[in-house]
């Protein structure tokens, strides 16, 4: 009887922990895409502007 107790609590444990880990990678991929994209568009910003780096 305890031992079904324990098993069905290891599987609801593993569906929970893949489940977080999945959601975690697809949040740190998002995350990484968004700070690309930011730091892509800061990089054109100077383009368009006509900005150049001063060469003292």
């Amino acid at each position: 009887m305890a031992t079904k107790s324990i098993a069905s609590r290891l599987r609801g444990s593993r569906r929970f922990l893949s489940g977080f880990v999945a959601g975690a990678v697809v949040g740190a991929a998002g995350a990484g895409f968004t700070a690309l994209q930011f730091f892509r568009g800061q990089g054109a910003e100077g383009a368009v502007t006509g900005k150049q780096p001063d060469d003292d």
